[in-house]
């Protein structure tokens, strides 16, 4: 399995590995984004409204913001209420992909 995934990634003439590992472009955005970045914090939910999204946190807190990036692995983020519903393809990928540290 993890030899034809990788063909998927590997196969075209634009694929890269950042210099110094992929976590590199993380840290950056974090180093960029400094006292902005909220960490600790377990989400419960996140809402997607007209012209914003909201994010409820386990300790009854929110965040609002025009956008969120959410890169979770899919057993967490199956914890998580998506309002409204994340669509059914996503659903699925997330109750059937194996949970392999391949797959994170």
């Amino acid at each position: 399995m993890a030899v034809s995934d990788f063909g998927l990634f590997m196969s075209s003439p634009e694929f890269f590995v950042l210099a110094g590992g992929n976590d590199t472009l993380p840290r950056a955005m974090a180093s960029e984004l400094k006292d902005i970045i909220n960490y600790g914090y377990a989400v419960n939910g996140v809402e997607t409204r007209s012209e914003q999204v909201i994010v409820t946190c386990e300790n009854g807190t929110t965040h609002a913001a025009d956008h969120v990036i959410c890169a979770l692995p899919h057993k967490v983020a199956r914890t998580i209420n998506f309002t409204p519903d994340l669509p059914v393809e996503k659903t699925e990928a997330m109750e059937h992909v194996p949970a392999l540290s391949l797959t994170r």
